[in-house]
């Protein structure tokens, strides 16, 4: 499959589509957590929090908590053909890394992993709906 530009416009980004505004504010980084949350909240459901190695949920905010130590969130395989989501929120008042891991040769920004250790701290990915994940938004 060749790899094409993602189309703000295009409704494959989340099943059932998503209004062209929200989408061309998200297609325009850099765009603040809170206002990729406000524009995607109808869009997700909580995940519910995580305090061990998971698989993240496309579509869902992951709410982890590092504060019993490190662990690895694993990104769900991309959905061939469809751009979704995925969401972290980081607790635990600590500095315990959170390690964010592809899904077998799938890239995050180009890189395998993403270490992400600030408490408090928020960070999107979309997909291309091909073979990578693509950072959003971050806070801070």
């Amino acid at each position: 499959m060749s790899r094409q530009p993602i189309d703000a416009r295009d409704s494959r980004f989340v099943p059932g589509g998503a209004t062209e505004s929200a989408w061309a504010v998200l297609a325009q980084p850099p765009v603040s957590v809170h206002d990729a949350l406000r524009l995607l909240h109808p869009l997700f459901v909580d995940a519910g929090r995580k305090t061990a190695t998971f698989t993240a949920e496309h579509n869902r905010i992951q709410h982890t908590d590092t504060g019993g130590g490190v662990f690895t969130a694993n990104l769900p395989p991309i959905i061939q053909g469809l751009c979704t989501f995925v969401g972290f929120k980081r607790f635990g008042g600590d500095t315990n890394v959170l390690t964010l891991d592809g899904d077998g040769t799938e890239r995050i920004d180009g890189s395998a992993t993403v270490a992400f250790s600030v408490d408090g701290g928020g960070l999107i990915l979309v997909s291309d709906g091909i073979a990578d994940w693509f950072r959003v938004a971050s806070y801070p």
